[in-house]
């Protein structure tokens, strides 16, 4: 959950830690337990207590769920033991296509693996420098459908810290979803642009949630969706994952039948 019309963190919540426990993205701090917050996790939805992170009176706010689903996300939580070569396995039932890494007892960054830069390559998901080699990170050892590799980093797998991973997947003409279960849903890819071009993305559906990050160098977690607003030929409203400022506009996306416009 964000509030969009105010500087406020990012709160990220799970199943996995449990209610009122959150996690920010924007931020390095461990994680904060707010017992009026999210109140509860239920089959429709989820509910929200008084807290002003994440329900201030007349303030407009945005929350994106991501559901534990095998071939679409899934979270991990476990205790690092500073042992290079570590596997900890997980239930995407696919190889990943992008980790976000955080501990949770310690204020440590967040770590970040994507598919198109490698497991030698790491990204930080509260700010916005380019992924940069960290070959501890995980251990040079690309993920499998069933386990994630860790080095000796204290940043994802210190002696007796606790982490949290999210693990999203990536469909390849091999999503499963629909009828007759052949469809993608969520993909996690590169894309090669040029400023001051459009390029046009195919990912074989529209989406309802794009994050983009530059990769080279530095500059921003862009996080646009089609609640919000993502307008054909005019202003999206975007927020920054790395960042706790408001939220901003500018013509950055178009969505498509079968993907997205990159302006």
């Amino acid at each position: 959950t964000k509030a969009r019309t105010n500087t406020g963190y990012h709160h990220l919540f799970d199943t996995e830690r449990g209610v009122g426990k959150a996690i920010f993205s924007n931020d390095t701090v461990a994680e904060t337990t707010y017992s009026t917050s999210l109140t509860a996790f239920n089959n429709n939805g989820f509910s929200l207590g008084n807290s002003a992170q994440t329900g201030q009176n007349e303030i407009p706010f945005v929350s994106w769920t991501f559901r534990k689903q095998p071939k679409f996300f899934d979270i991990v939580t476990y205790t690092g033991n500073g042992v290079a070569g570590r596997t900890i396995s997980h239930n995407l039932g696919s190889v990943p296509g992008m980790i976000f890494i955080k501990a949770t007892n310690q204020a440590y960054r967040w770590r970040v693996y994507h598919r198109s830069q490698g497991a030698t390559k790491v990204g930080r998901l509260d700010d916005n420098s380019q992924f940069s080699t960290a070959q501890t990170f995980l251990n040079n050892t690309e993920p499998t459908d069933s386990v994630f590799t860790l080095g000796d980093s204290a940043y994802n797998n210190g002696s007796n810290v606790t982490y949290l991973a999210y693990l999203f997947a990536h469909n390849n003409n091999d999503g499963g979803f629909g009828e007759p279960e052949d469809q993608d849903i969520i993909k996690c890819d590169s894309i090669s642009h040029t400023n001051g071009s459009d390029t046009t993305v195919d990912l074989g559906f529209e989406p309802q949630w794009l994050m983009v990050k530059c990769a080279s160098t530095s500059g921003n977690w862009f996080i646009v969706d089609n609640m919000r607003g993502i307008t054909t030929g005019g202003n999206d409203a975007r927020l920054y994952a790395d960042s706790s400022s408001a939220e901003s506009d500018a013509n950055s996306f178009d969505l498509t039948s079968s993907g997205f416009i990159l302006k």
